[in-house]
């Protein structure tokens, strides 16, 4: 193993410089958006501020012992990790053993401790097909393994994901799973695949009386101001009302119960409401830096198909989120509930985007010499 902080020395301060604004921009923005909704309920205004920082805390012991990991090492437990993401899905899916909270069965738990598996999951499975297209790489253009396989599990999963429910985490995967495979499969495989994506979450939505509800309210949300497009609208309400400059940190009228979920879901618009145009644009520059600079560590591997689908996948994995939480904060896509990485209020969450940092900084730190 790794001396973490030698890797850290050696890795690309373009990518931890970025992160490292974003987590303490994040933690600034978590009290300010629940310290009187924690104050009223627990009598504490920094209840959330402080479990958000007890999982930065944990999340980081994570992030240093993923840069003390060999890639090898992670590459040769990939099928192990793809159980295990299978067993985590299954457990949460039984009564009794996986926990329900806002109406989805997203949690499991042991007395206060208490986490969402489908967070760790998806790194499990990017990490699992970073390692498949590696070793199938030379027949990748036939059907088996190019496209039946990937189906199989995709499909597996979405059905796991549809119990909770969790389409978005579901969509992330597919998504990240169709750019690995993008790399090596058949291009024509690959419209099946899409045609499949697209078909699961057709049937997901006209399924599910919410989901279209929030599908029409994004298509006309001034009509259903008060009803699906209600938090739709306050966003809008949010950001418009921060103006160049914002409000600033703390003045924020919309986390006065007026926005739901202005810790997690929301807290794009609560930054353009108390630090702007300014503070949203160059958090937006943040996750775009990461993401030239993530793709840059890919190019560097290209020589090493495991390392370059891994950093490939990491990369995906943390800006394609972010780019969701704000194009939904913006009114560009329907409402799904998807934290901003790195910044919302969400232990699990935070604890796998900095798992996933972790591997990329290491991907950008070492040399390889020999394809995989």
């Amino acid at each position: 193993m790794d001396k973490p902080l030698s890797i850290l020395r050696n890795s690309d301060p373009l990518l931890y410089l970025p992160m490292l604004c974003l987590l303490v921009f994040g933690v600034f923005m978590v009290y300010s958006t629940t310290a009187i909704s924690a104050e009223q309920a627990f009598g504490n205004s920094t209840h959330f501020a402080f479990k958000h920082l007890s999982s930065l805390f944990i999340g980081l012991i994570a992030f240093f012992c993923m840069l003390s990991f060999k890639p090898e090492m992670i590459n040769k437990y990939a099928l192990s990790l793809l159980i295990l993401a299978f067993i985590l899905l299954f457990l949460v899916a039984i009564p009794g053993i996986g926990q329900v909270s806002g109406g989805a069965r997203r949690w499991l738990g042991v007395g206060f401790f208490r986490a969402q598996p489908g967070e760790f999951v998806k790194v499990f499975v990017m990490i699992f097909f970073a390692h498949y297209i590696a070793k199938y790489k030379n027949i990748m253009w036939h059907a088996v393994p190019g496209i039946v396989t990937p189906i199989l599990i995709l499909s597996f999963l979405g059905a796991f994901y549809l119990l909770q429910p969790d389409l978005g985490s579901f969509v992330v995967v597919a998504i990240v799973t169709g750019t690995l495979l993008l790399t090596t499969a058949n291009f024509k495989h690959l419209i099946y695949l899409a045609l499949l994506g697209i078909g699961i979450f057709a049937v997901a939505v006209l399924s599910s009386r919410y989901r279209m509800d929030r599908v029409l309210s994004f298509l006309d949300p001034v009509k259903t101001a008060l009803d699906g497009g209600y938090q739709l609208n306050q966003s809008l309400i949010a950001i418009g009302s921060g103006g160049f400059w914002g409000a600033g940190i703390g003045a924020g009228k919309q986390k006065l119960y007026f926005l739901p979920a202005a810790h997690t879901d929301f807290i794009y618009a609560m930054i353009g409401e108390e630090v702007g145009f300014i503070g949203s644009f160059v958090v937006l520059a943040l996750f775009v830096l990461i993401a030239l600079r993530g793709l840059k560590v890919a190019k560097r591997h290209l020589n090493n198909t495991f390392y370059f689908g891994l950093a490939i996948g990491c990369t995906m994995l943390i800006v394609m989120p972010a780019f969701l939480n704000i194009g939904v904060a913006l009114g560009l896509l329907p409402t799904k509930g998807m934290v901003l990485p790195f910044m919302s209020y969400g232990g699990s969450a935070l604890i796998a985007y900095l798992i996933v940092m972790g591997i990329l900084l290491k991907l950008s730190a070492v040399r390889n010499e020999v394809n995989i």
